[in-house]
């Protein structure tokens, strides 16, 4: 988020959509959307990047 002119925009994200402004009290699965919703927010502005996220791994079992 530091590299962010508007912060405002993405904590209002949150706040709206989980309840909160902490990254902190997010859980996997909202910390994968809130990524996806930076790429885009990134992407608008110009700025190319490697994604900030990564796959998690799958399970095997054996």
């Amino acid at each position: 988020m530091g590299k962010l002119r508007d912060r405002v925009q993405v904590l209002d994200f949150m706040e709206r959509e989980f309840g909160t402004r902490m990254v902190i009290h997010l859980k996997t699965e909202q910390l994968f959307r809130l990524n996806r919703y930076l790429d885009v927010v990134l992407g608008e502005s110009g700025t190319t990047e490697m994604p900030r996220y990564r796959k998690q791994p799958q399970r095997v079992s054996y």
